[in-house]
C-alpha cells in the first residue's frame, strides 16, 4: 500500500488474489472441520459402548455422573440441569423415548418442558400436568435437508385432552380435534383415519399412522381441508422409494392427492397403476388420456405417455402387465454425476419384444443382462436430484459475500483505506482492476478527469502519445453523504499523486 496524506491506497489486484486464496482456504478448513470434527462432550469409551449407558432404550444416557441425550445432527449432549440421583425415564415397553425427568424438571431431549410434577403421558406424544399440555414428538422432522424436533403447547391453559384410540396422531379436547398438537379447523364430527390397503384388509391394527382423516363427509390431510368428499373406496398410502410422501386415491378411480396437493384435478379420474417400491422408482397413475407420474424433486405431476398402453392389461405378476398379446414391465435406472454429486433416477415403461416369461424378465432385470433388443421403451419418468452443494450454493454465496462486504467496509473506514482507479509503479501507470492494464508513464501526455454533477459520478481517461485516448475508467468514493464534495476531493488527491510523478492532469466539471 502507498501512504500519502494518512491514506492507505489499496492495490485491488493483489487484494482480490489474496481474497480468493483466503476464501478457498476458509472453505477447505470449514469442510475439513465439519467432516472430521469429533463430539467434544463424550469420550471414546462412551462412543464404543453407548448402549451400556442407555436408560430403558430411551434417548437418555447416564455416564460418569452425568445425564446425556442424543440429538440428531448434534450428537450426545449433556443435560447440566439434570439431577442424576432422581433422573427417570418411561419403561421401555411404553415406547416414549423422548421424555425424561428428575425432581425439578421434565426434559424433552435437551429441552426443558415447562410442566410441573407430577405429570403424565396422555398418549400420541402429549404430556400434561393437568394444567398445561405439550406435544413432544419422538422423531425429528426433516425438511429441505434440515431436521427439527419442535415442542409445542397444545390448546390453552386448563384444557384437558385425550388421545385418539384409532390414530397415532389425533387428540381431542371433547369438542375439537388436533393433529400432532395443532387444531383441525372445520371438522364437524368425530374424525377417523383413512386407512391403507393393509389396514383395510386387517382390522386387527391398533392405531393407524395415516395422515389423512375424515368426519364421514369432509377429508383432511393433517390439518388441511381437501377439496374432496369422503367415499368408502378412499385409500391412504405412503411412497418411500425415492422421496418420502403421502398420497390419497380411490380404489375405483377418482381424484388423487399428493400430500395436500391435488394430482392434476382437471384430468381426473385416475386409476393407480403401480406403487410397488421394488419395481418402480416412481408412483404411476393412468387414465384415458395417458400415464402420469409424480416427480418428487420438481414436486409436480408429469405425463410420461400420451395414451394408455395398459388399457385391457392385468397385472399377472408384481410389476408385469399383460393382455395375452403384449407384455409391459418397468425398468429402473440410476446415474450419478461425479462432478456435482447429483443423482438422476428413472423408471422406463417397456414393452416386451421377445418371448420371455415373467420370471425370466425379473431374473434378467435383477442380473442386469436384459438386452435392449428384447424390449421397447414406451416412455420414461425421470427425476434429477440436486447435491447439497447445488441446493445451498447461492445461499452460502449471499451470506459469505454480505459478511465479507460488511467487514471490508468497516476495515476500510477504520484505517482510512481508499481504492484509487490506478496504481503508480516504477515505469507504469496500472489500472487498479482485475485486468490491470498498464500504461507507460513516459508515453502519457495527460490524464483527464471528468465530473458529472447531475449524476454525481466521476471518471478518467488517459491520453498517450502512441495509443491515443483510452476508455473511461470510473472513480469511486467511499462517502455516501456529500458525495459531490467527496468526489472532488478524491480527484484533487489523485491529481497531486500524478503530478508528483510529473504526469499532467486536467479536470472538467459538467453541470
Amino acid at each position: 500500500m502507498i501512504h500519502i496524506k494518512n491514506k492507505r491506497r489499496l492495490n485491488i489486484i493483489w487484494f482480490t488474489r489474496i481474497t480468493i486464496i483466503l476464501s478457498i482456504a476458509a472453505f477447505i478448513t470449514l469442510f475439513v472441520f465439519i467432516a472430521l470434527k469429533d463430539n467434544p462432550q463424550v469420550d471414546e469409551e462412551f462412543y464404543a459402548h453407548s448402549d451400556k449407558y442407555n436408560l430403558e432404550h430411551s434417548d437418555f444416557y447416564k455416564y460418569q455422573g452425568k445425564i446425556y441425550t442424543l440429538v440428531i445432527g448434534k450428537g450426545y449432549l449433556p443435560l447440566p440441569e439434570a439431577d442424576v440421583s432422581t433422573f427417570q425415564v418411561f419403561a421401555g415397553n411404553l415406547h416414549i423415548p423422548q421424555i425424561g425427568w428428575d425432581k425439578s424438571h421434565v426434559f424433552f431431549t435437551n429441552k426443558i418442558v415447562p410442566l410441573q410434577q407430577p405429570f403424565r403421558a396422555i398418549g400420541n406424544d402429549l404430556f400434561t400436568d393437568e394444567k398445561d399440555t405439550y406435544y413432544c414428538p419422538p422423531y425429528p422432522e426433516f425438511e429441505n435437508g434440515y431436521s427439527s424436533q419442535p415442542m409445542k403447547k397444545v390448546g390453552k391453559t386448563g384444557q384437558h385432552f385425550s388421545a385418539s384410540t384409532t390414530s397415532a396422531y389425533l387428540s381431542t379436547d371433547g369438542t375439537h380435534f388436533y393433529y400432532q398438537g395443532e387444531k383441525i379447523e372445520g371438522a364437524k364430527d368425530t374424525l377417523f383415519p383413512i386407512l391403507d390397503l393393509r389396514e383395510r384388509n386387517d382390522r386387527s391394527y391398533r392405531k393407524s399412522y395415516s395422515p389423512y382423516f375424515s368426519d364421514g363427509k369432509q377429508v383432511f390431510y393433517e390439518t388441511q381441508l381437501l377439496d374432496e368428499t369422503f367415499s368408502d373406496d378412499l385409500v391412504a398410502e405412503g411412497f418411500s422409494n425415492r422421496g418420502n410422501y403421502d398420497y390419497l386415491y380411490h380404489l375405483n378411480g377418482g381424484k388423487v392427492f399428493i400430500g395436500k396437493t391435488a394430482f392434476l384435478p382437471s384430468e381426473a379420474p385416475y386409476q393407480l397403476l403401480i406403487d410397488n417400491h421394488n419395481y418402480s422408482n416412481h408412483l404411476f397413475f393412468v387414465n384415458k388420456q395417458g400415464v402420469y407420474y409424480y416427480d418428487t424433486m420438481a414436486e409436480k405431476v408429469k405425463k410420461v405417455i400420451n395414451n394408455n398402453p395398459f388399457e385391457g392389461c392385468k397385472e399377472i405378476e408384481k410389476g408385469i402387465f399383460s393382455n395375452g398379446k403384449k407384455t409391459l414391465f418397468f425398468l429402473c435406472k440410476e446415474s450419478r454425476s461425479r462432478k456435482r454429486g447429483s443423482i438422476s433416477y428413472s423408471t422406463q415403461i417397456c414393452s416386451l419384444k421377445s418371448n420371455l416369461s415373467p420370471s425370466e424378465i425379473k431374473n434378467k432385470i435383477k442380473n442386469k443382462d436384459l438386452n435392449k433388443k428384447e424390449y421397447e421403451v414406451l416412455g420414461e419418468a425421470k427425476t434429477y436430484t440436486k447435491s447439497l452443494w447445488e441446493r445451498y450454493l447461492l445461499l452460502w454465496v449471499i451470506i459469505v459475500s454480505s459478511i465479507f462486504a460488511y467487514i471490508t467496509h468497516r476495515i476500510f473506514k477504520y484505517y482510512n483505506i481508499t481504492i484509487d482507479p490506478f496504481i503508480l509503479e516504477e515505469k507504469h501507470l496500472r489500472i487498479n482492476n482485475l485486468i490491470g492494464k498498464r500504461y507507460l508513464i513516459s508515453d502519457i501526455r495527460k490524464v483527464v478527469f471528468e465530473v458529472d454533477k447531475k449524476k454525481v459520478a466521476g471518471q478518467m481517461h488517459i491520453v498517450s502519445k502512441k495509443e491515443g485516448t483510452s476508455r473511461d475508467y470510473l472513480i469511486s468514493t467511499r462517502s455516501l453523504v456529500e458525495r459531490e464534495n467527496a468526489l472532488i476531493e478524491k480527484i484533487k488527491d489523485l491529481q497531486q499523486l500524478l503530478e508528483s510523478r510529473n504526469i499532467k492532469t486536467e479536470c472538467n466539471q459538467n453541470s
